[in-house]
């Protein structure tokens, strides 16, 4: 079925009217600025309601700001761009660097204009798998090398060769500063002038210099569970430009100057600068039990709700079918 990432409706028109059903009454906090919040915060305002969104960051985007970092993913800042404008004109009130409370539920009430109900939608943070020496200083998080808060070293490994294992190591082996059309055509071989037999020429893919490792635990052929159209073009990326993905991997230890593994049996110890934790994602929901003691109505929508396969589509469709059902 054809579908949007950013638009529920494509799709399912006969399922949902164009425009939102107006009169929708009272005060909604959404909490988190990511897709889902964003999502959520947007269909309430269009149907009527008084909408607040908090979000504990200085920025709205929660995972569209370290997406939109991946090579030929960068038009995630143009779905950021959509979203701040329709919020601004449907009147959402935007909180950013606030991290909403419990206590504000009752605050609310107090000031005479309580909330309805709470949308909890603060998202998800990286997992950090429980391999010795976890702590150490050259091992770090995915988001921390993506926002640039981290700059790795020359030699990496990155634990979890999933779909944000992929982007990490794609945006680490990426020669930077060929994020053009002609860039991308040179990768490829592709002659834009069509010059060549076939509009071919031989692939110019050049190195950044770093020394990537893509580790899973399973046997099996590094990403094989990533989408079947634009999967291969990611594997044969990497390979192109010599990262090296190992399967059927056991950790047996961080340390100061690497990591040490087990494959099939014999231990191996890999010289790193920095180790990069793509090993998976756990649900921000730890304060929800509080919130649902204060009596409020709460929901929580998108990776706060099931981290695992969360994606923008999932998170933004969930946002906008429970602001609908209202």
């Amino acid at each position: 079925m054809a579908g949007c990432v950013v638009n529920p409706r494509a799709g399912r028109e006969t399922e949902f009217t164009k425009a939102a059903p107006q009169g929708l009454e009272g005060r909604y906090a959404v909490v988190g600025g990511g897709p889902a919040g964003m999502s959520t915060a947007l269909e309430l305002a269009k149907r009527g309601a008084t909408v607040d969104l908090y979000e504990a960051q200085e920025k709205l985007g929660g995972q569209f700001l370290l997406a939109h970092q991946i090579p030929g993913k960068e038009e995630f800042a143009e779905t950021l761009r959509y979203y701040q404008h329709e919020l601004d004109r449907h009147g959402v009130r935007i909180h950013l660097g606030t991290r909403f409370e419990p206590t504000d539920v009752g605050a609310a009430q107090d000031k005479g204009d309580p909330f309805k109900a709470v949308a909890w939608c603060a998202g998800i943070r990286p997992r950090v798998p429980s391999i010795p020496g976890n702590d150490l200083p050259i091992a770090v998080p995915y988001d921390k090398v993506l926002t640039g808060e981290v700059e790795v070293g020359q030699r990496v490994a990155l634990i979890g060769a999933g779909g944000i294992g992929f982007d990490v190591a794609d945006f680490l082996s990426h020669p930077h500063g060929e994020e053009t059309v002609d860039g991308f055509r040179k990768s490829w071989g592709i002659d834009g002038t069509l010059e060549h037999d076939g509009g071919l020429i031989e692939p110019q893919r050049p190195s950044n210099g770093r020394t990537l490792y893509l580790l899973q635990r399973k046997e099996g052929k590094p990403g094989k569970g990533l989408g079947k159209t634009t999967g291969w073009i990611h594997r044969l990326t990497l390979r192109f430009r010599g990262v090296k993905a190992i399967p059927g991997v056991t950790y047996k230890a961080i340390e100061p100057t690497g990591l040490r593994i087990e494959v099939g049996d014999k231990e191996q110890f890999l010289e790193l600068d920095n180790v990069v934790f793509c090993s998976g994602q756990l649900s921000n929901n730890e304060p929800v039990a509080a919130l649902e003691a204060t009596g409020i109505p709460v929901t929580v929508i998108g990776g706060a709700k099931v981290a695992y396969g969360i994606d923008a589509e999932r998170a933004i469709r969930e946002g906008f079918e429970w602001a609908r059902s209202l």
